[in-house]
């Protein structure tokens, strides 16, 4: 799993502002049967969190010991998206688990050019699989469009170890063409000019 990130404890009445001014970043491990306050240290975990997406699985040494952990919330400023708080869950690298993870559109620009809009309608899908298997976010390529005018979770293409278990009828996005909605528009000038 790469790096390893230094998490040390924190105390419950220790000011989470104070702390951010000292470059730490307040948070919390999850485990069985634990909720431990911690701290990170401000450009490691951003770092981490940049590099390896908001569900990463990697390792953090706490407390003399190291453990695989998964991202379970990272909480930004809706401003300025400085990180202000990590929860991390604590994992069994052989025990699935559940995550919300985005979505990403492959060559959406090359779409654009081609004169296509993309509507999106779903930014996240939930997956299901071991925590390795977890991946940053799924990618949808030019060729599930294929000549649909809706992408739909169903259409999705999985790694075999991944399931998705977001209801596969849900529309991801809608696909138009520029083209056609000029020539809607200028059809409607055209009759409202003839009804005048």
């Amino acid at each position: 799993m790469g790096e390893t990130l230094n998490i040390l404890p924190r105390m419950y009445t220790a000011n989470a502002r104070r702390l951010r001014r000292e470059g730490y970043i307040p948070g919390v491990l999850y485990g069985s049967g634990m909720n431990q306050p911690v701290i990170f240290e401000k450009k490691s975990a951003e770092s981490f969190v940049q590099h390896k997406g908001d569900n990463a699985v990697f390792q953090v040494s706490f407390s003399g010991q190291e453990q695989p952990v998964r991202i379970r919330e990272v909480q930004r400023h809706p401003v300025t998206g400085e990180i202000l708080h990590i929860d991390l869950q604590s994992v069994r690298m052989d025990k699935k688990v559940k995550a919300t993870i985005p979505i990403r559109f492959e060559d959406r620009q090359k779409l654009s050019r081609l004169g296509f809009i993309i509507n999106q309608q779903l930014n996240t899908v939930e997956v299901e699989g071991l925590p390795d298997s977890i991946p940053p976010h799924i990618n949808i390529p030019l060729s599930a469009l294929d000549g649909k005018r809706s992408i739909r979770v169903r259409d999705i293409e999985a790694a075999a170890e991944l399931s998705i278990i977001s209801d596969p009828e849900d529309i991801i996005a809608t696909v138009t063409q520029a083209s056609r909605i000029e020539d809607d528009g200028e059809g409607d000038k055209d009759q409202a000019g003839q009804e005048q």
